[in-house]
């Protein structure tokens, strides 16, 4: 990263999952000052259901609109999982007040025909005490067009 190399760390969830020492040193490197605009974490995993308790709670309230993880996150997906059904809980995601309750037949409709499609627009539908994941975390291009 001294040089100027762009980089974008591993799912940013694996780090939060059950190794204390890969969750410092990941969100230590997304956080660092001097990495902004260098490092990047990607959010591919977070909505896994062994992910999505504490540590999609933890992205979502810092990468809202305004939030100091907004600019160093990116989407990602971990396709073709997001089409198994026991890695992810759309649910869950509802019981937990994370998504709307009427989001989950649609999505589960989405999921059937496009698994793909369905981490997106399951990502975009994520609320936190109302506040979704930043528009920045979508738009990925100013990343990689460089």
């Amino acid at each position: 990263m001294r040089a100027g190399v762009h980089q974008v760390g591993g799912a940013l969830a694996c780090a939060f999952s059950s190794m204390e020492r890969e969750v410092a040193h990941e969100e230590a490197a997304v956080v660092e000052p001097a990495h902004l605009g260098r490092f990047y974490g990607d959010l591919s995993a977070i909505t896994q259901t062994a992910r999505a308790g504490a540590p999609l709670r933890r992205v979502l309230e810092r990468a809202h609109e305004g939030g100091d993880w907004a600019a160093r996150l990116l989407n990602g997906s971990d396709y073709p999982l997001p089409a198994f059904m026991p890695l992810y809980s759309t649910r869950g995601f509802s019981e937990a007040g994370l998504l709307d309750a009427a989001a989950v037949p649609v999505l589960v409709t989405i999921r059937r025909h496009n698994p793909l499609l369905y981490d997106f627009v399951l990502k975009r539908s994520l609320r936190l005490n109302g506040k979704p994941l930043a528009k920045t975390v979508f738009e990925t291009r100013r990343v990689f067009a460089r």
